[in-house]
């Protein structure tokens, strides 16, 4: 059992990712919380509350999670993997274990952030700079225009980003179906 204070580890497993990190499993709960936050600031940003419904989702598995590592015997603790990308763990162990895959995946994750990065900096600029600079600039009119078309910007860029996953979703579920029908009819 593990030994660690039970009520600190409650009060630590209120909040999302920070029992993961006191029980040792550091990155597993950063990666929590960054969720957690990111999904709140993607919801703020873009001015769609739907996106809050996954905060609760957020918070329960972190919350239990924590718990069920909690009450793990140590030498099981032990072995249960730090990292980055555990939600990988869900993978089949040959594909997991393959040093090509990780690689592939971490650099996936980093282009993913690279772009998401890059795409936050330019929205602050367009908002913050460019956008106030020609509204000084436009009529009323014009100024009225602009300001709902930056106002509208994020919600539009929310939904064509996921329009743009559930297509990658579908065709790749599509793929894999028409690569397990071809290995079914060679065999």
């Amino acid at each position: 059992m593990n030994k660690k204070n039970k009520i600190l580890f409650f009060l630590f497993s209120l909040i999302p990712g920070a029992a993961h990190m006191y029980i040792g499993l550091v990155k597993r709960g950063l990666v929590i919380m960054l969720a957690l936050v990111a999904g709140a600031g993607l919801a703020m940003m873009a001015d769609t509350p739907a996106f809050l419904l996954v905060l609760p989702v957020l918070w329960f598995y972190s919350f239990f999670d924590a718990w069920n590592k909690y009450h793990l015997p140590e030498d099981k603790l032990a072995k249960v993997q730090d990292d980055f990308l555990f939600f990988l763990n869900a993978m089949p162990e040959n594909v997991r274990s393959d040093p090509r895959f990780k690689k592939v995946a971490s650099a996936n994750v980093l282009k993913v952030g690279g772009i998401v990065a890059i795409i936050a900096g330019a929205y602050l600029i367009w908002d913050q700079i460019i956008v106030r600079v020609l509204i000084r600039l436009l009529s009323d009119t014009g100024a009225e225009i602009l300001s709902q078309i930056s106002y509208k910007l994020p919600q539009v860029a929310v939904a064509v980003i996921l329009i743009v996953v559930g297509i990658k979703l579908i065709s790749h579920k599509k793929r894999e179906l028409e690569r397990k029908n071809n290995e079914g009819e060679d065999e």
